[in-house]
């Protein structure tokens, strides 16, 4: 079945909640997310989770489970000219963009990304 968003692909550059929160609900309407991440923060989602009690047996439920749903993922190192640059040859390829980090950053790994060929950046605070 077709889906609102099928159409479009998303390089998901988020962190923490808010980010992949809405790169999430956007995978539930159908859109193509790629996750992009360091390998450390790939080892720290993996390990993360939450404890609940079901049927009385407490366990743990790891939170990539739902906010990482329906997405793919791809380690990159964004700290090295090489990331740099398989990242702006990814950017070519999808429709959004989308990061939440430190302002100024994006200008620090990528400085010309104003000029990147992804039609929307996301951005939230």
């Amino acid at each position: 079945m077709e889906q609102a968003l099928s159409d479009v692909t998303v390089l998901d550059l988020g962190q923490v909640i808010a980010m992949p929160f809405c790169t999430m609900l956007l995978a539930d309407m159908g859109a193509r997310v790629i996750k992009v991440e360091s390998l450390e923060q790939a080892r720290e989602r993996l390990s993360l989770g939450m404890k609940r009690v079901r049927n009385g047996v407490e366990e743990r439920v790891p939170v990539y489970q739902y906010r990482d749903r329906n997405k793919q993922a791809i380690t990159l190192n964004l700290m090295t000219a090489t990331g740099v640059a398989l990242f702006k040859e990814l950017v070519a390829h999808v429709d959004v963009v989308t990061e939440n980090f430190s302002v100024s950053t994006m200008e620090l790994l990528a400085p010309d990304y104003n000029i990147l060929p992804a039609q929307i950046f996301l951005d939230t605070f």
